[in-house]
């Protein structure tokens, strides 16, 4: 009970730091992928003087740096704005506008708390074709200081506003295909109605493990649902238990798919390119089914449980926090898991994992143009049970 506590307290003052979403307003038309150059302007002013003009330039110095580290593009160009002479062919422009901005108060988050004193800052991001004029993308990106260890500082907020744009700038990097398509490199073999049971490798040794089932179907989680879980299983989670160690047992098949031994479950390698609907998600699924991927026809959508025991507590050379023999693109999975939250039913918000930052999130998945219903690019990583 003791520990539960401390999980709590944890969560309340390192969770509740900061916290950064992005609302997509328009989904990509293309992708990123598709331009050899970025180019990133000073921020525009939608509020007033307010905003110090230091701001305006510090945001997008740190996007752009970041950005250049990741060699997504030839070249990632820092501009006060557009220029408008000789326009560069294949070259994306990201424009920034400040429509939310306050510094709250720093004592009253420190000693009130939950939501006394809030800072917060929100950037509507558009990307557009330099050579068309075309907007290719827009979103908005929120960041906020709501609580935290001596109330935290705005470079909080503006530290978060740069991390979660870098992060919709690559989940922005990829095909922009309106149905999700299974994994190019594997091609499903031809199987009998016997061979599509499902069943260990053959190659693989049935081992004698612990007996270890993690839920497998949906349900509504609320925080004590998540420090139950994480507490029982000991998962790995940035926030909630810097040092849980779940004990994996992985083996590469070599067909596109991965067995932990330790929870009996087989993982896609990859999985699904980036979405923004659950139709679309569960379209995916039927695909993969539909397909006899790697010789089953029995894959689904993971639970919370299920997505949290692939969390590490170190990260792999690609600085995501999962075993290496994964494939990283799928950076976000979405689970089966609604969120207890009262916008829930209208928004369909989904528990989903962030193996880049290593702690769970969540996303909407329906309704999306609305305000309140806040969503980010996922991933679907398929599973299926062992039997």
């Amino acid at each position: 009970m003791k520990k539960s506590y401390a999980l709590m307290l944890t969560a309340l003052l390192v969770a509740g730091c900061a916290a950064s979403r992005t609302q997509v307003l328009e989904p990509k038309k293309a992708g990123f992928e598709n331009y050899s150059v970025l180019e990133i302007t000073d921020l525009k002013n939608n509020i007033g003087p307010q905003v110090p003009a230091e701001v305006m330039r510090r945001v997008p110095d740190a996007i752009a740096e970041k950005v250049r580290a990741l060699n997504l593009f030839q070249a990632v160009n820092r501009v006060p704005a557009v220029s408008e002479a000789a326009p560069e062919t294949n070259a994306l422009i990201l424009e920034g506008t400040i429509i939310e901005y306050e510094t709250g108060s720093r004592a009253l988050r420190y000693l009130v708390g939950f939501g006394a004193g809030k800072a917060f800052a929100t950037v509507q991001l558009k990307a557009i074709d330099k050579a068309t004029k075309e907007e290719i993308f827009r979103g908005n990106i929120a960041a906020e200081q709501s609580m935290g260890v001596f109330g935290g500082s705005f470079d909080e907020v503006i530290q978060k506003l740069v991390e979660e744009s870098v992060e919709c700038i690559q989940m922005n990097y990829s095909a922009a295909e309106r149905v999700p398509s299974l994994p190019k490199e594997v091609k499903s073999p031809t199987i009998s109605k016997e061979q599509q049971v499902a069943s260990l490798p053959k190659d693989v040794e049935r081992p004698i493990v612990r007996e270890l089932k993690l839920r497998d179907t949906p349900k509504e989680i609320g925080q004590n649902d998540l420090n139950r879980m994480i507490e029982e299983y000991n998962f790995y989670e940035k926030n909630l238990n810097g040092s849980g160690d779940f004990p994996n047992d992985l083996v590469d098949n070599g067909d596109g798919t991965i067995t932990d031994r330790a929870t009996g479950l087989m993982w896609e390698k990859g999985g699904s390119s980036s979405v923004l609907l659950f139709s679309k998600a569960k379209k995916y699924v039927s695909r993969l089914n539909k397909d006899t991927f790697a010789g089953y026809n029995d894959w689904r959508i993971p639970t919370l449980e299920e997505l949290c025991s692939l969390l590490e507590q170190k990260v792999n050379e690609r600085g995501q926090h999962i075993s290496s023999l994964f494939k990283d693109k799928q950076s976000k999975c979405l689970s089966e898991d609604f969120v207890d939250s009262r916008y829930t039913k209208y928004c369909g918000i989904h528990n989903i994992v962030n193996f880049t930052k290593g702690k769970i999130d969540e996303t909407a998945t329906e309704h999306i143009d609305i305000s309140y219903c806040h969503s980010v690019f996922f991933y679907i990583r398929a599973v299926r049970t062992i039997k």
